[in-house]
């Protein structure tokens, strides 16, 4: 990644200095998590290459991409590909531009919320990811959501969801509850001003469901392969691969 280039982007789509300023602390907590593993990056990006690198040339949407760190480091040697990213962080795609920077692609970086973006394609996808990003919205919009990825996957396409999950039954006082807890136990690298940032936002804008919830929706949509591949040891992070067909080879 080139700092300058990336920087001069970002000032280019701030209005004032401040916005730099606000934009690049939340964007050095973002990179804290990332090291630190705390939403489980790690695990997240090992069931990716082995769905991308499964495609001699894929097509890639990734909806809520911010810097595309996790498409970014999937990708194993010069293989050509297509890739769509949509965010509405403009400073964000900027950051994403440069993570592509080195691989054979010319990256379609779309400043739009994801939603509105899957209402318009017309084209269809070899993998799509949607990461960190479904548990903000209403939820009639997420099983919406659901409906709109499958029109956009390729017949013989994968897609790769992750997000917050709460228990069975769990009420939203209790995942916040529950979810404060963990933050205090598992979080202990970050400053305690940004944990309480952490936790003012979850409290007010998570709307998680959980796992019936989206194992329902992903097989209305018609994905008749639904596989919960990860599940963090304090219950609050799920990855699920879906799919019109049974894949053949191991993300493990």
């Amino acid at each position: 990644m080139n700092p300058e280039k990336v920087v001069s982007e970002v000032k280019e789509n701030c209005q004032r200095q401040d916005d730099i300023v606000a934009f690049f602390k939340q964007w050095n907590i973002y990179q804290d998590i990332i090291a630190n593993n705390y939403m489980y990056h790690a695990e997240i990006t090992k069931v990716a290459k082995s769905v991308i690198n499964h495609f001699e040339a894929p097509s890639i949407l990734d909806l809520g991409c911010g810097d595309a760190y996790v498409v970014s480091e999937s990708l194993i040697g010069d293989r050509p590909l297509t890739y769509y990213g949509v965010d509405i962080s403009d400073t964000a795609l900027a950051f994403a531009r440069e993570n592509l920077a080195g691989f054979d692609c010319i990256p379609i970086l779309i400043n739009n919320d994801f939603l509105s973006e899957l209402e318009n394609i017309d084209h269809t996808f070899d993998v799509i990811i949607s990461g960190y990003t479904l548990h903000h919205l209403k939820t009639e919009n997420k099983r919406d959501f659901f409906s709109l990825v499958a029109k956009a996957l390729a017949k013989r396409g994968i897609f790769i969801f992750y997000d917050v999950e709460t228990e069975p039954n769990e009420t939203p006082e209790g995942y916040y509850e529950r979810v404060h807890h963990v933050l205090e136990a598992q979080w202990t690298n970050l400053d305690r001003e940004i944990l309480d940032a952490a936790l003012t936002h979850i409290r007010e804008n998570d709307k998680p469901e959980n796992e019936a919830f989206h194992r329902e929706n992903l097989e209305k949509a018609g994905f008749s392969f639904v596989e919960r591949v990860f599940r963090d040891e304090w219950n609050r992070y799920s990855l699920y691969v879906a799919s019109r067909f049974s894949p053949d080879f191991s993300w493990s």
